[in-house]
């Protein structure tokens, strides 16, 4: 069997019961023909509740962004300058320079 069916089959099992033991779910497994060992369901296990709790975050974030009214603000603050933009901001600059 596939190392991705393997894994496969212990995230079904943790969506099914995210508390699950290991000891239970290589005994589920075994009884389905799936042999694993107990660091693959913990490797798995860590990855699949990363996974979940990241996911948990974005939608808070989400959510915080949408209540606050920064729906059109990247997630990662604050909104990139273009270079026209920029070279609007030099030229002004450099207006306000030569009328000195």
């Amino acid at each position: 069997m596939s190392e991705d069916s393997r894994s496969e089959a212990i995230r079904r099992l943790l969506e099914g019961d995210p508390g699950i033991k290991t000891a239970t779910v290589l005994k589920v497994l075994r009884k389905e023909g799936i042999e694993v060992s107990a660091n693959l369901v913990k490797v798995v296990r860590h990855n699949w509740k990363e996974k979940r709790q990241a996911q948990e975050r974005m939608k808070a974030r989400e959510k915080e962004r949408r209540r606050s009214g920064l729906e059109d603000m990247p997630v990662g603050g604050k909104r990139r300058k273009t270079n026209a933009e920029i070279d609007a901001e030099v030229e002004e600059m450099l207006n306000r320079f030569s009328e000195e």
